[in-house]
């Protein structure tokens, strides 16, 4: 299988995969890790604001 490799300037984040490691973690808990990991330290961290950027909205 060929491995295509791309210059990787923007739209990516560098993150630890401490988390995504770890066992006792659902996949739902380590893909909601994963996306607060990549968003800015001044991220809006309230349901709403998460609600926005998800299909899932708040339930």
């Amino acid at each position: 299988m060929p491995v295509f490799r791309t210059e990787k300037t923007s739209g990516y984040a560098v993150i630890s995969k401490h988390h995504l490691k770890n066992r006792t973690l659902s996949y739902k808990a380590k893909g909601l890790m994963t996306f607060m990991l990549s968003v800015p330290d001044d991220w809006d961290w309230s349901l709403a604001g998460l609600a926005t950027l998800s299909s899932a909205g708040l339930a």
